[in-house]
């Protein structure tokens, strides 16, 4: 079975979203620590049982792992909106 490597995806994800996140919130994007935000991320989505389940679909039927990366975009999405 493929495997994403879960970190460095949340960062990416993090990453992605961040400047407009900056933009919108300036004062707290400088308060939040982005790598503790990663660590947070991280240990919503491996509780997650949607990302478990999606995880055991790939492995027994395949799927790509685009599904899972899309998995983690939109749970770093919702985290992040949570923090307003």
């Amino acid at each position: 079975m493929e495997t994403i490597d879960l970190k460095d995806h949340v960062r990416r994800a993090i990453g992605k979203g961040w400047d407009e996140f900056a933009r919108e919130h300036p004062l707290l994007s400088q308060a939040v620590d982005q790598d503790l935000l990663v660590e947070q991320a991280m240990t919503c989505i491996a509780d997650d049982p949607e990302y478990k389940s999606a995880m055991e679909q790939a492995a027994a039927v395949g799927i790509g792992m685009a599904a899972l990366e899309s998995f983690v975009d939109r749970h770093v999405g919702r985290l992040m909106k949570a923090l307003l």
